[in-house]
């Protein structure tokens, strides 16, 4: 199994961002106590902990679980990686920036029925958009 860095990646990006243990563990709903316990690594929340922890720090999970961050000040500095990257169908992968990965990371926490609406939005525009072009 892969080396876990969550306990430090934890510690590094809550002093980064400046949060307290208390805003973080208030973010989650959980005692101050227990996220120190994550903290420390005596203790690994559960997964839907984690992604909450991860938009919280605005980085993915892999980032969070799997990638020393302390290796990485432009990562804690801006909370984005200047590259992601989709795979699409085809097998081949798109490169997304930050802020787009981040956007589909947000589209993808809305519940089903908004995640239809978008969808719907995003056709309607580009509908528009054919239509001044002609």
């Amino acid at each position: 199994m892969s080396e876990s860095y969550l306990a430090d990646n934890l510690r590094s990006l809550r002093e980064a961002k400046k949060y307290s243990q208390k805003y973080i563990s208030e973010q989650l709903h959980i005692a101050r106590q227990t996220y120190t316990v994550y903290e420390s690594g005596n203790r690994v929340p559960d997964i839907s902990l984690i992604c909450k922890l991860a938009n919280i720090y605005d980085v993915s999970l892999d980032q969070l679980v799997l990638t020393d961050l302390s290796a990485h000040s432009d990562i804690i500095a801006d909370g984005t990686e200047p590259r992601h990257y989709a795979a699409v169908p085809n097998k081949s992968l798109i490169p997304l920036s930050g802020a787009n990965a981040k956007s589909i990371m947000d589209f993808l926490s809305f519940p089903e029925e908004t995640q239809l609406e978008i969808r719907e939005y995003i056709r309607f525009k580009k509908y528009l958009l054919a239509k001044e072009q002609k």
